[in-house]
């Protein structure tokens, strides 16, 4: 990690459970940079990074939450701002920042919102929005940039196959595939991990619709 990181100083990490590891940056730089820019993946599984104080017992950490960009197509380009960002990341999960300009807006053929992502509940394929009182309602669907792997019954990112209790017998199309990832992305290693860290802490890891 220390090198896929790219990280200027060392790291000490520690194992402290199943599949969960304290790291000690000894760089307040580095640690932020790792935070700031996830997700991160090993050999395609979410690491999830969970900040604390070093107070907290182990088993009391939830690793439940997955910081990552997703790109909201379809958008009118006057609706491409701040305030529609905001809805659509609280409807997706906890909204944390939106690629804008200064002033607030953004012209392209998508619009970039970071979010925080309950990775208990599935993926959000897209969501439905209806622009103003008179307005129609419309699809948005979703990319997610550096989206670890996910299992395509059921759209979730903490388990696989063996673990889940969806079942599909008839092999139906559930909607989730491949076309949820946006072109690009980063993973290392070679097998599934989570971590913890005394300053961060690390671990493995559409309803509705509003008128805006």
């Amino acid at each position: 990690m220390e090198v896929a990181w790219s990280l200027s100083r060392r790291i000490v990490v520690n194992p402290v459970g199943e599949n969960v590891f304290v790291i000690d940056f000894s760089h307040k730089g580095d640690r932020g940079y790792v935070l700031k820019n996830g997700p991160w993946s090993f050999d395609g599984h979410a690491i999830i990074l969970v900040e604390f104080d070093g107070d907290a017992r182990v088993e009391d950490i939830a690793f439940d939450r997955l910081p990552i960009w997703i790109r909201v197509f379809n958008l009118p380009i006057n609706k491409m701002n701040m305030r529609v960002a905001i809805v659509i990341g609280d409807k997706v999960g906890r909204f944390v920042e939106a690629d804008v300009d200064d002033n607030g807006r953004k012209i392209g053929r998508y619009l970039r919102i970071r979010v925080e992502l309950d990775v208990t509940k599935p993926l959000r394929r897209g969501v439905v929005l209806k622009f103003g009182d008179k307005g129609i309602e419309d699809w948005f669907p979703f990319q997610y940039e550096r989206l670890p792997d996910f299992y395509y019954i059921c759209g979730r990112l903490d388990h696989v196959e063996r673990d889940c209790l969806e079942e599909n017998p008839d092999g139906k199309k559930t909607g989730y595939d491949s076309s949820l990832r946006a072109p690009g992305g980063r993973s290392f290693g070679s097998k599934p991990s989570s971590f913890s860290s005394t300053q961060a802490s690390f671990g493995s890891g559409g309803g509705g619709t509003s008128v805006i």
